[in-house]
């Protein structure tokens, strides 16, 4: 078991590793030839390949799930929005996985979230009580 908590941890750390990078790419905008764009999307690449690695017993678990209470398999499709809402929905089905399951699903469902997050720009977050920004 401790094992798998070394492994978890490094997992996160490289993804936490490859959102900072993003950060950073989002920072040095201007001073790298590549558009911030093209940046992220090799980002999401790595993102995606790792997950693959990474959370491939959690991808199997959910894609189980799905198939037994559809009957359909599931694609595993980071960028499709119905597959994303789905495998967080499965980060509060306690019942349908034991408890070492859970956990790795939970942390696929950490993953998703970090994901999901990369192209947003902190600099468009609107802050409490501060005027927004942003162009309508």
């Amino acid at each position: 078991m401790t094992m798998h908590r070394i492994m978890v941890g490094s997992v996160l750390s490289m993804a936490t590793l490859l959102l900072l990078l993003a950060v950073l790419a989002w920072q040095a905008d201007g001073v790298d030839d590549k558009p911030r764009s093209q940046v992220l999307q090799g980002v999401q690449e790595e993102l995606r390949a790792h997950a693959l690695i990474t959370h491939d017993e959690a991808i199997r678990l959910i894609a189980s799930q799905y198939k037994a209470e559809t009957g359909v398999p599931l694609a595993t499709d980071l960028e499709d929005k119905s597959y994303r809402g789905y495998v967080k929905s499965m980060g509060t089905a306690f019942g349908a996985f034991s408890d070492e399951e859970m956990a790795q699903v939970v942390e696929y469902v950490k993953f998703m979230d970090k994901y999901e997050n990369v192209g947003r720009d902190p600099r468009d977050r609107i802050q409490p009580g501060a005027p927004s920004t942003l162009e309508s």
